[in-house]
């Protein structure tokens, strides 16, 4: 059916689109000029001594980072490709097939439910000098431990407690929060039996 074909390749020029935009805000490139000028050189550099004769090497302008951005068209092959080793992703992510950037990381969020920033903050954390390497041994610990599901109710009632309404963001509790919540009945014999768990330390 021409009219499913034609959705469907739009349909991909939009993720692709929404993707690419993303891409560039995260890595700090606010104007798309600035992009084309970046991914310009950086054309030059991979495609210098590594690419064959016979294939054209890719070009970008303005217009057509605008035309990507704004889902009217898509990237070549090559571009795409490219475009994944420049954005440090897989070519999957660029197409919509997986959402996280790399197809590892998908695995660990798919695995474990841990969102993408969980998990890439952990890797940041584990590949950092500025903390001790046994970190990962603590944490097993601490899950682990038959305390541990005691740790993430009493995470998970502090949550509700302090959430005014369903949303995404970050939240934070205050001295007064945990008091209020602290008087509620049943909480401070969860209170009494996770503070057990920093004897496993």
């Amino acid at each position: 059916n021409i009219y499913f074909e034609r959705k469907i390749t739009m349909d991909l020029y939009k993720i692709i689109g929404k993707r690419l935009k993303r891409l560039r805000k995260e890595r700090g490139i606010k104007q798309q000029q600035d992009f084309v000028h970046e991914f310009e050189e950086y054309i030059a550099l991979e495609t210098e001594d590594n690419w064959e004769e016979d294939v054209p090497v890719p070009t970008v302008s303005l217009k057509t980072v605008r035309n990507w951005e704004q889902g009217k068209s898509k990237p070549t092959l090559n571009t795409l490709v490219l475009l994944a080793k420049y954005f440090d992703c897989d070519l999957d992510y660029l197409i919509g097939r997986i959402d996280c950037k790399t197809h590892d990381i998908q695995f660990i969020h798919d695995q474990t439910g841990l969102t993408e920033n969980t998990i890439n903050t952990l890797i940041n954390w584990n590949n950092s000098k500025d903390h001790k390497k046994n970190w990962p041994v603590y944490i097993a610990r601490l899950i682990e431990n038959p305390e541990f599901s005691k740790l993430m109710e009493l995470i998970t009632n502090l949550a509700i407690k302090a959430q005014d309404n369903a949303s995404d963001e970050v939240i934070g509790f205050d001295d007064e929060v945990i008091k209020k919540i602290k008087t509620e009945e049943h909480l401070d014999r969860r209170i009494a039996a996770v503070s057990n768990i920093s004897r496993i330390f």
